[in-house]
């Protein structure tokens, strides 16, 4: 905990209280400094403000209660005293002081990696230990760093719109209808809004043993394995960056079925900020509707809805075996995830093993 006895509260009758705690792990406490600022002008909250530097670091003491202690000698209080409730109140904080312990923390060396900021970015310094663990899980994943997607240019697309998104525009669209109206108005909606759209089906599944993603059309399809680290929703994305590439025909507009609603909703919602692999589909698109003119529809339709398209693909993803060809794509926030639980995981155990 890193508060002092500074208050944090002051209500409106003047009275002052700690009303919030701040608290870190003790890995991190030597490099963390909090204070309570008493500037208040508009508010009966005094703000609390945290620095973490890694610069001039310098031990610092926490306070550990042995709260059985205390509360033992607390009952023999209440259950052998009738004095005023000052005279308790005085007790019991002697009991407080005497059952508080104070340890100095070591200041840590290079224990963990640095974390600092190059040209406005955040960074990080692995030390040799850290490096020697990521090595290892990039052997045991089978993993390079070059077989990440990196980002594209695509900053002239955030301000456009690169193609049709279609998440509730039709009836067929509504998951509450049984299966056979919303095949029906499936149907009808493509005969209807895109008799004139090369049709492609997209999916992706994710099993104990592959990460797979198809895509079909009328004309040929294609089943790829992926690394197992990506996630469903990469994966899902992947399978659409691919059937542009794969299963598209020039000289026609292109109309792609998906059942990620999370997919199309990240491509709605396009920002700076977005999953890379959404950056990199969205280039992909606009690469293709600025080279060939020709417009592209993506519509969400439900799964396991009795839709033939949802189904072929459905099927395929089903079929993928070790034969399939294995495409080196790895998307970097799964990368970073796989790395931070990684090292997560092996700090907690460092950690309660020095503590056995």
């Amino acid at each position: 905990m890193l508060n002092t006895s500074n208050p944090t509260h002051t209500s409106y009758t003047g009275t002052s209280s700690l009303l919030y705690l701040t608290l870190c792990s003790t890995s991190i406490y030597h490099q963390v400094d909090c204070f309570v600022s008493d500037s208040t002008p508009e508010s009966d909250h005094n703000p609390v403000v945290i620095t973490w530097s890694l610069l001039g670091q310098f031990s610092k003491t926490i306070k550990t209660i042995d709260w059985n202690s205390f509360m033992t000698h607390f009952s023999e209080i209440l259950s052998s005293t009738n004095s005023d409730l000052h005279t308790v109140m005085r007790k019991v904080s002697v009991i407080i002081k005497n059952n508080t312990k104070h340890t100095v923390l070591p200041v840590a060396n290079d224990t963990h990696s640095p974390l600092f900021r190059q040209s406005s970015n955040p960074c990080i310094q692995l030390n040799r230990e850290d490096q020697e663990d990521c090595a290892g899980l990039f052997t045991d994943l089978n993993i390079t760093f070059d077989q990440t997607i990196t980002l594209p240019n695509i900053l002239d697309v955030l301000h456009n719109d690169i193609c049709e998104i279609h998440l509730t525009s039709f009836g067929f669209q509504d998951k509450a209808q049984p299966t056979s109206m919303i095949k029906a108005l499936f149907e009808e909606t493509i005969s209807e809004e895109f008799q004139d759209y090369f049709i492609i089906a997209t999916d992706a599944s994710k099993s104990q043993f592959y990460t797979s993603i198809v895509g079909t059309s009328n004309l040929r399809s294609f089943s790829f394995r992926i690394h197992p680290i990506n996630s469903i929703f990469t994966a899902e994305a992947l399978a659409i960056c691919q059937a542009i590439d794969d299963l598209s025909v020039p000289d026609s507009n292109l109309l792609i079925l998906t059942d990620s609603f999370s997919v199309l909703q990240a491509l709605k919602n396009l920002t700076i900020k977005s999953p890379k692999v959404i950056l990199r589909l969205t280039h992909k698109i606009l690469m293709r509707v600025k080279l060939n003119k020709k417009n592209i529809a993506l519509i969400w339709t439900p799964g396991h809805s009795s839709i033939t398209w949802n189904e072929r693909a459905d099927s395929l993803t089903k079929n993928v075996t070790e034969s399939d060809l294995y495409i080196e794509w790895i998307a970097m926030e799964d990368f970073v995830h796989t790395i931070v639980n990684f090292l997560f995981k092996h700090r907690l155990k460092t950690f309660e093993i020095a503590n056995i």
